[in-house]
């Protein structure tokens, strides 16, 4: 070996001796992450035991938030420690690069004239061991803090793991409310519409329109009701409402035209059959009803027309033919009033009105009829029909 070589080597092992060992890498800490499965149930559970579990969750969340503050103090911790040391050992690499400076120009001649070669050697392989050692903490520290990092990794993932469960049962838990407030209302619904006692039955709708505001069969229902019970203005502030709530409900509109028409407001029950017409024009009681708003307002011939689809769409309508025979009656039209009369009967043979509107216009077409067969005919069938509307009444028929 040259002694320059020699030389250099020999000064490094003095620097290294009179400034002591490099310092060890603290270890960084690793924590264990103990990761909750959470096993959702299968089927719902009540509202309680979820919201137990969600607060077991919510817990659990921040005791982890907590360890993975610790975890990367720590880690900050280890960081500086290495970027320290880093540090250290560049201002130990300066001053032997300095010392080695004055050594090789000054005081090397003197030491390496009093050393052999081995020793030399000797020297230079402790100082590539120390090398090869600092190397490998080096490393190591390297592999903990990716190891660290990684930790943080999965703290992070859990994290977003345990968020979701929390979410899950968030879900599952307004999913069970809203299934046992459905229950809740079809019971309710049940009860109402089977109990006998109106001001119980109103009392029932009335909860379920304090769980679900709204539920428009409830208003409606609650409206048939009140109606049932002379309460006429609570009626239309209730079926207003489901029209409020349901614009396109025809039946609202159907309702409040035989209340606009029992309390006298014809025009106003007139508009509300056309509305619910003009949204269910399949609905025969609706020209029914507003046949008879027509009817009343002498509008005779809309009135028949309003019969007409009525009975088209409901052939069995008796009321629709005997009111379609009244209006012929009025107009002096008896022999096809007869024919309407006939078919109410035919539909209700215990139709009183029907027989004695018959027997009238067989009284009526006999004094205008000259064949005295016919005359003594239609007044056997009057008779017959006067009989037995009488004795339907006896009955108890109307």
């Amino acid at each position: 070996m040259r002694p320059k070589q020699l030389l250099a080597f020999f000064a490094l092992f003095i620097c290294i001796n009179l400034l002591g060992q490099p310092a060890n890498s603290v270890p960084v800490k690793t924590g264990n992450a103990n990761t909750t499965q959470v096993t959702l149930a299968q089927q719902q559970e009540t509202i309680a035991r979820l919201q137990r579990e969600n607060q077991r969750m919510e817990e659990q969340l921040q005791k982890m938030e907590k360890e993975i503050d610790i975890y990367r103090d720590d880690v900050r911790a280890e960081r500086s420690i290495m970027q320290n040391n880093m540090s250290n050992w560049l201002t130990v690499i300066g001053i032997i690069l300095a010392i080695l400076g004055v050594i090789f120009g000054v005081v090397s001649p003197i030491y390496f004239s009093k050393w052999s070669e081995k020793n030399l050697e000797k020297l230079l392989e402790d100082v590539k061991k120390q090398a090869s050692d600092a190397t490998t903490q080096a490393t190591e520290a390297a592999n903990q803090a990716q190891q660290a990092r990684n930790a943080l990794a999965d703290i992070e993932v859990l994290k977003e793991h345990v968020s979701t469960i929390e979410n899950n049962i968030n879900k599952e838990a307004k999913a069970a409310a809203e299934s046992a407030k459905k229950s809740k209302i079809s019971e309710l619904h049940a009860q109402a519409y089977a109990e006998k006692d109106t001001s119980k039955a109103i009392e029932l709708y009335s909860q379920i329109i304090a769980l679900e505001p709204r539920d428009v069969l409830a208003y409606y229902n609650r409206g048939v009701v009140k109606k049932k019970v002379g309460d006429l203005q609570g009626a239309i502030q209730d079926y207003d409402k489901v029209i409020e709530i349901n614009p396109n409900y025809p039946d609202a509109y159907f309702a409040l035209g035989i209340i606009k028409d029992d309390m006298g407001d014809k025009d106003g029950a007139l508009k509300d059959y056309d509305k619910a017409i003009d949204l269910n024009p399949n609905e025969s009681d609706a020209y029914f009803n507003r046949g008879i708003i027509k009817d009343d307002m002498g509008k005779k011939e809309d009135a028949l027309k309003d019969y007409d689809i009525a009975i088209k769409l409901n052939p069995n309508d008796y009321g629709a033919y005997f009111n379609h025979g009244i209006i012929l009656y009025n107009l002096g039209e008896k022999e096809d009033a007869i024919k309407d009369f006939s078919k109410a009967i035919e539909l209700n043979p215990n139709f009183t009105l029907a027989y004695e509107y018959r027997a009238d216009c067989y009284r009526l077409l006999s004094i205008i009829e000259i064949d005295e067969a016919k005359i003594e005919n239609m007044m056997k069938l009057a008779e017959a029909d006067e009989q037995k509307a009488k004795w339907l009444k006896e009955q108890g028929y109307e």
